[in-house]
């Protein structure tokens, strides 16, 4: 190992003791000597992070006296990672939900929450938006990052400088340590909920990035092909030509012409929206062209907690809670920031089945109360 590597895991492990409070401010820190030998680094190589860690603020050195921890550490911080669109977006609903769940939980820990926000359509673009580590003054009471969405580059910048992250993404295992929203389960259950009402000509919509980049198309490409397989293994009779992929846009904007297509082309008995962005705007339809609801259609959609609907009739829910999501996201950060031990780096946060409240069904007319599952 090289004295440089080494002397970045000695200021790392250093650093992480102060922000975590292992090593109190104030406290004098034992002999050179005795710190060498529990890293396994040289007195050049730790020597060298003392000087680091004293550029950041962390420790001060008095000769002839010893090192020790300073006495003005700032609070311990967990950033939040969202994008402008995703905030905005029909799922905005769902993101804010997260950041507020992200400050009852890890605030209530003790760290300071700040929210840090990008853009752009890919994920390197929204790397590159975020300045996570402009303040020279600030960087250093990082103690880790949750992410709302897929990282991409920026996981491989956040392993460089050491610091600890998890992402809460849908569907695919990404890089790194993640909360994964278990669509697997979300396919198995929507398909079950359709077959116990007898539903056997029913389509599924799912939301397509295919329409963006080269990338976004392969990557729209392998969601599609991985959700077929989900869908056929809870019903072998599954045709993908009754799965619709919706254009993607951030208000889904496509979902009422693709619906009314659908319809026209499949005379479905019940239908399941994957993104419940596309049930809120296919409803408009639903509403406009006199579907009754369950009479002519059984409805199933993949909604978050917290998401409320103007729709009449009632509706089969398949929803992910983000408290739920916010607390084995934290579960994770928090043995990384303690170098605790992980079992898996990733785990899955499986969904939950609901009908649509009473208080829905009395706003609904007499016609779709009726038939009500």
């Amino acid at each position: 190992m090289k004295s440089t590597t080494r002397t970045e895991h000695a200021a790392r492990v250093l650093q992480r003791a102060i922000l975590n409070g292992e090593l109190k401010p104030g406290q004098r820190l034992p002999e050179d000597s005795a710190i060498c030998r529990t890293l396994g680094v040289s007195r050049s190589a730790l020597s060298n992070a003392w000087n680091l860690l004293a550029a950041e603020g962390l420790v001060q050195r008095k000769q002839k006296v010893g090192t020790y921890v300073s006495e003005t550490i700032g609070q311990r911080t967990v950033a939040v990672l969202g994008t402008v669109n995703s905030l905005s977006s029909s799922l905005g609903y769902y993101f804010r939900e997260l950041v507020e769940q992200c400050h009852k939980q890890i605030g209530g820990a003790g760290y300071r929450v700040t929210l840090s926000i990008g853009h752009g359509d890919t994920a390197e673009t929204f790397a590159d938006s975020l300045h996570l580590f402009d303040d020279a003054n600030d960087h250093h009471r990082l103690m880790g990052v949750v992410s709302t969405l897929y990282m991409g580059s920026l996981s491989a910048k956040l392993e460089k400088r050491g610091t600890p992250y998890v992402s809460i993404v849908s569907r695919m295992v990404s890089h790194g340590q993640c909360v994964v929203l278990d669509y697997r389960s979300l396919c198995h259950k929507g398909v079950a909920l359709l077959h116990g009402l007898k539903r056997r000509r029913y389509v599924v919509f799912s939301a397509d990035g295919s329409s963006l980049t080269a990338s976004d198309r392969a990557i729209g490409d392998r969601v599609a092909s991985e959700l077929c397989a989900w869908l056929r293994e809870a019903d072998p009779r599954f045709e993908e030509t009754r799965f619709v992929r919706v254009p993607f846009d951030y208000q889904c904007r496509h979902a009422y012409d693709a619906f009314l297509g659908a319809m026209e082309t499949h005379h479905p008995d019940g239908v399941f929206f994957l993104d419940d962005g596309l049930f809120d705007v296919a409803s408009r339809a639903m509403v406009e062209h006199g579907i009754r609801v369950p009479h002519d259609l059984t409805v199933v959609t993949h909604a978050n907690r917290g998401r409320h609907f103007q729709f009449p009739g009632p509706v089969l829910r398949v929803e992910f809670d983000p408290a739920e999501a916010v607390k084995m996201a934290w579960e994770l950060l928090d043995s990384q920031i303690h170098d605790k031990h992980l079992d898996s780096p990733v785990v899955f946060l499986a969904p939950h089945v609901r009908k649509t409240e009473a208080a829905d069904r009395r706003r609904a007319g007499p016609a779709i109360a009726a038939g009500s599952v």
